[in-house]
């Protein structure tokens, strides 16, 4: 299942969609041979290189890597959550969402997302009549219209406050206050979570209220509060101030990423309304994905301490392997002691937007820590400059950039490009992954296989005219295991397209595999289509002489060094005319 919903739901759904007609009220196309044309509305170009195929319904742009189906179009374009993608397409050709993949949250998490919202209302309306915490907002330098915006409430000091407005005094055990985190329980007596607190909202992406954060007002700790995991809450998953960022900025082009509360609401109160906070954790890999559906522009604003730094470094390789083309991430220290609420107060708006505009780019940032305490002048501390570079360079996905940060370190510690992507493949070789990892990093495959690749993308109903079994193929590198891997996957689903097969992939763990299907089942190739399975099968052949070369060369080589057994032997026999017979044929 994808968010719940059946992936025989999402295959059917896409294949009664029709991708055109969901681009063409969006963007201007142009039919081109077999596909349509037009400029990119994911980033800026004068001369068209977005590409659109109606018959395999996917799309690539050949200038920023941007490629997916419909659904990620939507969610792309139209900054929508997957689920809200999935409707719209859903009602655009008559289908509904099965009421199974739904029962989960309408029947089990609806009564306490309305719970939470009737502790939004109460906490809200609370504020009101609390001079109190009108008082404190105030000395933060807060108005009434951010308290409203936000949907700043209080929760009384009192320990019964909100189960007496929701429910009264002793809630029965299978009522949803229970599920919400509004409450705790101690040796029999439940009572209120938050008390003497200004209380922060949580929303998720729909607007719906997910949980609370709370502020105490004097003394006390903890200081801030939050709401504890629940089924409709968890921190690793949420940000605080996303919706509204979304719902205040009709054009998001950037994020802020803050430690709290008070700097989102602080910021807002000046006039910047694009800054989110983490809930108390560390930066997540859910929190990125999460970014990067709305932005390509991230500035994470860390307080000035050591624990600010600790946790930028922590975003810093979270970051790492979503570092796409396109995408820019930076980093905003302030001085020690400030936070983006204490400096926005203290200099202004202008002053905080001229630092988020000078912030450290991740290339300086990442440089500039790697080489502390290395002395480039000798070639120890060249060598160990490149080894904690190689480290986070081999996370990034394959792309100009990392290309570019590859040079970048060649000419620092003067290796020629060439030998220095050497060790980084090397750096790379050698590990257990699975067969999407290891496709994900292409840059050294064979350009044959992948001709082969990309026509078995393009004329997947060829499968059943070609039995695999026939060839002895072990896969010898990352693009033959993913041919193998994709032909078997088309033989099992003869209704396949390469629409459903970006859609069986998770889109953000393996963005650069996408990429990389897409830009093969993209390129055009002059051949005939009655020509197609020659090819393949010549490509099958190839596959297979270079896998039994490798094995021979293996029991060849053991035979030297230690000898072989009789039924090693035999099987060396046997390789060796499989690969005559086998070069007789490609």
């Amino acid at each position: 299942m994808a968010g719940n919903i059946p992936q025989q739901f999402l295959d059917e759904l896409l294949s009664r969609v029709d991708l055109i007609e969901v681009m063409s009220p969006r963007i201007t196309l142009k039919k081109k041979g077999n596909n349509y044309s037009g400029l990119c509305p994911f980033h800026s170009e004068k001369t068209p290189s977005f590409s659109a195929n109606q018959s395999k319904q996917f799309y690539y742009c050949f200038g920023c890597g941007a490629s997916g189906n419909a659904i990620g179009f939507l969610m792309n374009y139209d900054k929508l959550p997957f689920r809200e993608a999935v409707a719209q397409l859903a009602q655009i050709v008559g289908m509904e969402i099965p009421e199974e993949s739904r029962s989960d949250d309408q029947n089990n998490t609806q009564p306490i997302y309305k719970c939470l919202e009737q502790a939004r209302e109460i906490y809200q309306k609370n504020l009101k009549t609390s001079s109190k915490a009108i008082e404190y907002l105030k000395s933060r330098g807060l108005s009434g219209n951010i308290a409203k915006d936000y949907n700043i409430g209080y929760a009384p000091d009192e320990w019964h406050f909100i189960i007496d407005k929701i429910v009264g005094r002793k809630p029965p055990q299978n009522h949803p206050i229970h599920k919400t985190g509004l409450i705790n329980e101690k040796n029999g007596h439940i009572y209120d979570k938050f008390r003497d607190r200004v209380i922060f909202p949580i929303r998720n992406l729909s607007g719906k209220t997910v949980g609370f954060g709370g502020r105490i007002i004097g003394q006390g700790e903890p200081k801030y509060l939050n709401s504890p995991e629940t089924e409709v809450f968890h921190k690793k998953n949420e940000l605080y101030g996303l919706y509204e960022a979304r719902k205040s900025c009709k054009e998001l082009n950037q994020l802020l990423v803050t430690e709290g509360y008070m700097d989102v609401i602080a910021l807002a109160e000046h006039g910047i309304k694009n800054a989110v906070a983490t809930l108390g954790t560390a930066v997540t890999r859910q929190h990125i994905q999460k970014l990067l559906r709305y932005v390509e522009n991230i500035v994470f604003c860390f307080d000035g301490d050591n624990a600010g730094k600790k946790a930028a470094w922590k975003a810093f390789e979270i970051s790492l392997p979503f570092m796409r083309d396109g995408l820019l991430i930076k980093f905003l220290f302030l001085e020690h002691k400030e936070d983006p609420d204490s400096f926005v107060k203290k200099f202004g708006k202008d002053a905080f937007l001229e630092k988020v505009n000078n912030a450290v780019p991740l290339t300086d940032y990442m440089f500039g820590a790697l080489r502390k305490n290395c002395d480039l002048k000798q070639p120890e501390g060249k060598a160990m400059y490149a080894k904690r570079i190689l480290g986070y360079l081999k996370e990034m996905p394959e792309g100009v950039y990392k290309h570019i940060l590859s040079t970048k370190l060649s000419e620092e510690i003067s290796i020629p490009i060439d030998k220095f992507e050497l060790f980084l493949k090397q750096d790379n070789e050698g590990k257990t992954e699975n067969i999407v990892e290891n496709a994900a990093e292409t840059s050294q495959d064979d350009p044959v296989d992948e001709r082969t690749l990309s026509l078995l993308l393009q004329y997947p109903e060829i499968v059943t005219d070609i039995s695999i079994d026939d060839y002895r193929i072990k896969p010898y590198s990352r693009i033959t295991k993913l041919f193998l891997k994709i032909f078997k996957t088309f033989s099992q689903n003869p209704e396949f397209t390469i629409a459903n097969l970006i859609q069986s992939i998770n889109s953000d763990k393996n963005h650069a595999l996408q990429n990389k299907l897409v830009k093969l089942a993209s390129t055009e190739h002059l051949i005939s289509q009655s020509g197609v399975k020659q090819e393949i099968i010549g490509g099958l052949n190839r596959m297979q002489s270079h896998s039994l070369e490798n094995e021979i060369t293996f029991l060849m080589q053991k035979q030297k060094n230690s000898g072989l057994n009789d039924q090693e032997k035999q099987l060396l026999q046997t390789l060796i005319m499989q690969k005559q017979k086998a070069n007789s044929r490609a």
